[in-house]
C-alpha cells in the first residue's frame, strides 16, 4: 500500500504550454529578391534563384527540433527539467487563428518570404524569352521555383492552417501572381484550395525540375517525394501508399547502415532535400543549436524518452552523455548537429518514405505494415520488432526513435494518430519507471520508504529519473519517514490542506494532489479539473458547459463515470 501511494505521488503532470495567440496578417516581405528591372538574362535569375535558396538559412527558418519535440513531450530543458510540455498543447489547438509568438513568427516570416519571392521571379521568367536561357534552362529553374514555394506552402499550412481538415476553411493566403497595392491584404483560401495549389506547384516540378544532383537543391525526385508526403497529411492514404510504392520502387534513394552513418556522410543515399550549410547566417545559426543542444546541454531528452529508447542501437545515435559544463553532465541530443557545427538541416530523407508507407498500410489494410518497419530497420542494420500487438502505437513509436529530433515527425505523429498514442506511451514508460524504482528501493531492505529517503537524486538519476522527480521521490520518502505524508496525517486534513501539503514538493503538481486525493484517500468530492481524461470525455459527452458544482458533494462519483464514458467496456456492477 505505501508503494502504491508513493507511485501515485510520482505521477508529475507536465508544466503546461502555451503560446501567444494572435492573428498575423500577410504582408509584403522586407525585402524584393527578384525585382522586375534586376533580372535581364540567365546569370541574373539565377542570382535571383540562389537568394530564394538562401532565405532558408535565416535564423530560426526551419522546424530543427525545439517546439516540436517539446510539445511531443520528447524534449525538455535541462537547466529548468519541469519546463516539458505534451498534450496540453494538443488539446488546446484553436484552428480558427494562427499559433504564433516569438517562437513562432521567425516560420511565419521566413516560409511567406519565400512563398512571395518565389512567386515574384515566376512572374518575371515567364515573361522572359526563352532565348535568353541555355539548354531548357527557364523551364527546370521554374521548376525548381514551383517545388520550393509548394514546399514552403505545405509547411505554412501544416503550422498555421487546418492542414488535416479539408472541408476548413483555414487554409493558407495564395497569390498566382505578386500582391499589388490592391491586394496586399487578402482572404485565406480553404484547405482544400491551399492543397490544390500546392499540389499543382509539385506535379509541375515533377515534370521541369531538374534531375537530382545534390540534396541541397530541388529536384523531380524531391518533388516525387514531397507528392508522397502531402497526400499522406491530407489523409488520402491509399494515395500515398501507392506514390510511396512507386518513390521505393524507383529505387533512386536507398537506406544506410549503419544508422549511425546517416549523420556522419552528408551526401548519403538516404538524403533527398536538405538545408544546406553556407554562410556566416547560416554559421550562426548552427553554433547557437550545437550550444543549445550538443556542448551545453540546455536542451535534452525527457524521461519518457529515454525510457522509451531504452537500449535500441539508435541511442548512441540520437544522444550523447555527459556533455556541458554549465547544466552539468546532461544527456543532450547528439542527432541536432555534429560536433563542427556543419551538418545540414535534414528536411526530407528516404527513411520517411518508409514510415508514411507503413502507416498508409496499417491505415487502409492494404499490405504489412510490419514488414516495412522492419525493411526500414534492416536498411540501418538494425534488428526485427516482434511481438506487435498495436501497429499505430508500434508505428508512433518508431516515428520518434528513427526522426525525433529532426523537423517536427514526433509532433505531427502525435497530433495525427491522437493523444491516446501519447497517454499510452508514457503510461507505459511510468510504469517501467516505477518497476526501476521498486526494484532499487527492495534491494536495500524491506523498508522501501526509508531507503528511498536515505538515497540521493544523483542514485536516482541512474535509474532515469531526471532531476526533478528524483528529488521529489526523495523528498516524498522523507516526508512519509517523518510523518506528515503517511496515510494518518492526511486524512485528517481537509481536501484542500491535502492539495496545499502535497503541492508543497517541487514536482508535485495539482493533478498528482487530485489523484491522492481520489485513489489514495477515497475523497468523495474531487474535481480533477487538469485532467485530460475528464475534459475529453466532458467534451464527448456534451457537458463541458455545465458547473461542476452540480455535482456536489459527488464530483468523484461523477469523474469516475465520466471517465468511463471514455470506454466501450460495459460497467459490471
Amino acid at each position: 500500500m505505501l508503494m502504491k501511494k508513493i507511485f501515485i505521488l510520482l505521477m508529475v503532470g507536465s508544466l503546461l504550454f502555451s503560446c501567444q495567440i494572435t492573428d498575423v496578417l500577410n504582408q509584403e516581405p522586407p525585402h524584393n529578391l527578384t525585382p522586375d528591372n534586376a533580372i535581364t538574362d540567365e546569370k541574373s535569375a539565377e542570382t535571383a534563384l540562389t537568394g530564394i535558396y538562401g532565405e532558408q538559412i535565416g535564423y530560426e527558418s526551419y522546424m530543427s527540433i525545439g517546439n516540436h519535440a517539446m510539445t511531443a513531450g520528447i524534449l525538455q530543458r535541462n537547466d529548468n527539467p519541469g519546463v516539458v510540455v505534451s498534450i496540453y498543447y494538443i488539446e488546446n489547438r484553436l484552428p480558427e487563428l494562427n499559433l504564433v509568438g516569438a517562437a513562432y513568427t521567425p516560420f511565419w516570416d521566413a516560409f511567406n518570404t519565400i512563398i512571395n519571392s518565389s512567386t515574384k521571379l515566376l512572374a518575371v521568367l515567364e515573361g522572359m524569352s526563352d532565348n535568353l536561357f541555355t539548354d531548357g534552362r527557364k523551364t527546370t529553374m521554374m521548376g525548381e521555383i514551383r517545388f520550393l514555394r509548394g514546399w514552403y506552402m505545405f509547411d505554412l499550412l501544416r503550422m498555421f492552417g487546418e492542414y488535416d481538415k479539408l472541408d476548413s476553411k483555414y487554409g493558407m493566403i495564395i497569390r498566382e501572381t505578386p500582391p499589388t497595392s490592391d491586394d496586399v491584404y487578402k482572404a485565406r483560401s480553404t484547405v482544400q484550395q491551399t492543397y490544390d495549389f500546392i499540389l499543382k506547384d509539385i506535379e509541375y516540378a515533377i515534370s521541369n525540375a531538374p534531375d537530382f544532383t545534390s540534396s541541397d537543391f530541388a529536384s523531380k525526385m524531391a518533388a516525387k517525394a514531397l507528392k508522397v508526403k502531402v497526400l499522406f497529411y491530407m489523409g488520402k492514404y491509399s494515395e500515398a501508399l501507392e506514390a510511396a510504392n512507386t518513390f521505393i520502387g524507383d529505387g533512386e534513394r536507398a537506406l544506410v547502415a549503419p544508422y549511425s552513418a546517416v549523420f556522419t556522410d552528408f551526401s548519403n543515399q538516404e538524403l533527398i532535400y536538405t538545408r544546406g550549410f553556407a554562410g556566416t547566417d547560416e554559421v550562426k545559426y548552427q553554433a547557437t543549436r550545437v550550444q543549445a543542444y550538443y556542448n551545453e546541454g540546455k536542451w535534452g531528452p525527457t524521461e519518457s524518452f529515454m525510457e522509451l529508447v531504452g537500449d535500441d542501437p539508435r541511442k548512441t545515435v540520437i544522444l550523447k552523455n555527459g556533455v556541458g559544463d554549465v547544466f552539468g553532465p546532461q544527456q543532450t541530443i547528439r542527432k541536432a548537429s555534429n560536433a563542427e557545427g556543419t551538418m545540414p538541416t535534414y528536411l526530407m530523407r528516404y527513411s520517411e518514405i518508409y514510415m508514411m508507407k507503413a502507416e498508409c498500410e496499417a491505415r487502409t489494410g492494404k499490405g504489412d505494415p510490419l514488414a516495412t518497419l522492419n525493411a526500414l530497420r534492416s536498411g540501418h542494420g538494425l534488428p526485427a520488432i516482434t511481438g506487435v500487438t498495436d501497429i499505430l502505437q508500434t508505428i508512433y513509436q518508431e516515428w520518434i526513435l528513427e526522426l525525433g529530433f529532426e523537423n517536427g515527425h514526433e509532433w505531427y505523429a502525435t497530433w495525427r494518430m491522437g493523444v491516446d498514442q501519447l497517454l499510452e506511451t508514457n503510461r507505459a514508460v511510468a510504469e517501467k519507471m516505477a518497476q526501476s524504482v521498486f526494484r532499487y528501493a527492495g534491494d536495500k531492505g524491506d523498508n522501501a520508504a526509508d531507503a528511498l529517503a536515505g538515497s540521493s537524486v544523483d542514485a536516482l538519476r541512474n535509474l532515469g529519473l531526471s532531476q526533478t522527480k528524483a528529488g521529489a521521490l526523495v523528498a516524498i520518502a522523507q516526508k512519509y519517514v517523518e510523518g506528515s505524508f503517511t496515510a494518518p496525517a492526511l486524512e485528517a486534513l481537509d481536501d484542500a490542506a491535502v492539495r496545499a501539503r502535497l503541492t508543497g514538493v517541487k514536482g508535485v503538481g495539482p493533478w498528482t494532489a487530485d489523484m491522492v486525493l481520489i485513489f489514495g484517500l477515497n475523497r468523495p468530492d474531487v474535481w480533477a479539473q487538469t485532467d485530460f481524461g475528464l475534459r475529453k470525455a466532458l467534451e464527448k459527452t456534451g457537458l463541458g458547459a455545465k458547473d461542476p458544482q452540480l455535482w456536489a458533494p459527488w464530483r468523484t462519483a461523477a469523474t469516475w463515470l465520466l471517465w468511463q464514458s471514455l470506454t466501450a467496456t460495459p460497467v459490471q456492477y
